[in-house]
Order: C-alpha cells, then sequence, then structure tokens
C-alpha cells in the first residue's frame, strides 16, 4: 500500500518535471525562433535596400546612356547633313 502510495506521488512529480522541462524547451525554442526571425527581418530589409540602390543606379545609368545616344545620334545626324550638304555644294561649284 505505501508502495502503491509512492509510485503514485514519484509518477506525478515525474510526470511535473517532465511537463516543466517541455514548458522551458518550448519556450527557449520559442525565443531562438523570435530572433531568427528579427535577424532575418534585418537581412531581408538590408538586401531589398541594396537591390533598390542597385536598381537606381541602373535606372541613372540607362537614362544616362539614352541621353548619350540621343545626343550622338544628333550629332551624326547634324554631320551627315552638313557632309550632303558640302558635297552637293561642291558638285554645284564644279558645274
Amino acid at each position: 500500500m505505501i508502495s502503491k502510495k509512492l509510485v503514485d506521488v514519484v509518477g506525478v512529480e515525474f510526470q511535473k518535471l517532465q511537463d516543466d522541462l517541455k514548458k522551458k524547451f518550448y519556450s527557449y525554442i520559442q525565443q531562438e525562433k523570435e530572433k531568427f526571425e528579427k535577424q532575418y527581418g534585418f537581412k531581408i530589409a538590408d538586401i531589398k535596400n541594396q537591390i533598390d540602390s542597385y536598381q537606381a543606379l541602373f535606372s541613372d545609368k540607362t537614362s544616362f546612356i539614352e541621353a548619350k545616344k540621343k545626343e550622338l545620334t544628333a550629332k551624326l545626324e547634324k554631320e551627315k547633313n552638313n557632309f550632303i550638304e558640302d558635297k552637293l555644294k561642291d558638285i554645284l561649284k564644279k558645274r
């Protein structure tokens, strides 16, 4: 009878210890998960900022290239027209 009661009490205490360990374990896991998610969020934000700055740089360079292309095309067109006019003048002078 005493041994049965002793086994019951030890069983209850063992179950309490087991439950307490589970609570501590899950609490620790939750804390680590929150730390990870916080760090992950910072890294994602940092990477997004880097991508945004690269996109802005790319956009600026693209705009610069397009402006230079227009400038050079206009210059080429002007020189081509001047060349054609000069050749026509030369031809007309020779006649």
